[in-house]
This record gives structure tokens, C-alpha cells and sequence, in this order.
């Protein structure tokens, strides 16, 4: 037995995904299941070889800058007070940046009708961003990135939340880019008193405006492996490295004899 206590010890070191974490999960590959929505018509099941997971990926078809989505693809479960997202996101080659905000994956966080939650998107042009949209307390807030998407290339997004206090402003979101820690805040105001935690997502592409100020319609937003889980991602999500150490340099002798 002792030969294997350093293996058995090791693996329970090494970080994986519990069983039984998972939440929603889904890459398309037989339809929307298990997502649900409204499914206006606005978004389909399309054919994908460049899909990162199989040969399918969910498209969202942007027509014109209305300020709603054009159409609503939701997971739902028992809220939670931390969760941990991971997702594929793809803006087609043609996609022109927001004045303003475009929105992508929204989290609600209350009962429905919901009121409260916050969304994953883009600020400002390029900015990647996490954005608070509540009915009380401070309002909506926003915390931005300074990289963003390219079009044309998928992505990977990760995000890690952590309900506040009920009313109080101690809410945790992290967001990945890549692998690369992009936002960090611990101030978040989720909910409010009473409130729950997160209960659902929406993949809910809504195009912001101001309306006219793009062109070259349509627009495309492609999704892929969508996962939402109660643990961090098998091998965990990586912080960002710790700085090179500096080159040693011998240090001159004490002595020196020359002959």
C-alpha cells in the first residue's frame, strides 16, 4: 500500500472537474437540446467544419441594429451562488465593433421575471466587458477589458462567478479570454436583498446601437460547447504566469591568482 500512497496523494492534488458539477452542457451537434427558448427563427443549427467541438455550431443572424435580440437561447437549473462558464464565440469576418455595447451571454440572477444580472459582451468598440444590470442599489455598472474579438476566429470565453451578499457590493467576476485572465472585479452587485443566486443563461445576442451607424448586413454570431458547471474546468483555468525571474549572474571571485 505504501507504494502507492505517492500516486494516490497526487492525484487528489491534481485539479479535475467533479462529477455531477455540470449544470447545462451542449455543442449543438443534435439540435438546441438541452437549451430551450423562444426560438424566434433568428438563430439556427448550422453546418460548422471549423466548429471547435464537432461539426456544428449555434448562428445568430443579425439583420439590423434594433436593440433586441433576434432570438433567445436559454439553460436553466437550481440557482447557484458560484459557477464557472466555458464557451466558443465567433464574430463572421464582416462584423463592424459597437459605438456603444453589443451583448452576447447574459446571467440572470433572481427569480423570473428576472430584474437583475449582468451580461458578457463588448463596450466601446473591440472592449470585451462584464456589465451589471440591476434595479436598485448603484445601477448598472460596467468593467471592460482592454482586448477584445477578432472576426473570423473563434474564441474561447471563461467566466467565473460568485454571488455578492444579498445588497451588498462583494460579488466576484472573472473572465478569460483564451486562457488569459482579462477581468477581475470583486465588487459586483448581483442581487439584491433576497435575491438568489444564478439560476440560468441566455444566449441572447443582442446588437447595440446607436441604430444606422453599421452596415454591410448580415451579421453573424456563431456559439459552440457550451458548458456551465458548479467546479473550475478539468486542469483548472490558468492564472496568469508569474514574471521571469531574473538571470542569475556569478558573482566575481574572492579571490583571484593570476600566474
Amino acid at each position: 500500500m505504501k507504494r502507492y500512497l505517492p500516486l494516490i496523494l497526487a492525484l487528489l492534488l491534481f485539479p479535475i472537474t467533479a462529477i455531477g458539477s455540470t449544470l447545462v452542457s451542449g455543442s449543438f451537434e443534435s439540435g438546441m437540446a438541452p437549451f430551450g427558448g423562444p426560438y424566434y427563427g433568428g438563430a439556427e443549427i448550422v453546418s460548422d467544419s471549423t466548429a471547435p467541438d464537432g461539426t456544428h455550431s449555434l448562428r445568430f443572424n443579425i439583420r439590423e441594429d434594433t436593440g433586441n435580440s433576434p432570438d433567445i437561447i436559454d439553460g436553466t437549473w437550481s440557482a447557484q451562488n458560484e459557477i464557472w462558464a466555458q464557451m466558443y464565440i465567433k464574430l463572421s469576418s464582416n462584423y463592424t465593433f459597437p459605438k456603444i455595447a453589443d451583448k452576447f451571454i447574459f446571467f440572470p440572477t433572481g427569480t423570473s421575471p428576472w430584474t437583475n444580472g449582468f451580461y458578457i459582451g463588448l463596450m466601446f468598440g473591440k472592449n470585451l466587458s462584464l456589465c451589471s444590470q440591476i434595479a436598485w442599489g448603484p445601477g448598472s455598472q460596467n468593467w471592460y477589458s482592454v482586448v477584445g474579438l477578432t472576426p473570423g476566429t473563434w474564441h474561447k470565453l471563461t467566466f467565473h462567478g460568485v454571488a455578492n451578499t444579498p445588497g451588498q457590493l462583494d460579488g466576484v467576476g472573472q473572465l478569460w479570454l483564451d486562457d488569459k485572465l482579462i477581468i477581475d472585479v470583486s465588487n459586483i452587485p448581483y442581487r439584491n436583498t433576497g435575491g438568489v443566486g444564478f439560476g440560468g443563461m441566455l444566449l441572447e445576442n443582442v446588437f447595440g446601437g446607436p441604430a444606422g451607424t453599421r452596415t454591410n448586413y448580415p451579421y453573424y454570431t456563431y456559439y459552440d460547447s457550451v458548458i456551465v458547471q458548479t467546479t473550475p474546468f478539468t486542469g483548472g483555468v490558468p492564472s496568469p504566469p508569474p514574471p521571469s525571474p531574473s538571470p542569475k549572474i556569478p558573482a566575481p571571485p574572492s579571490t583571484l591568482i593570476i600566474k
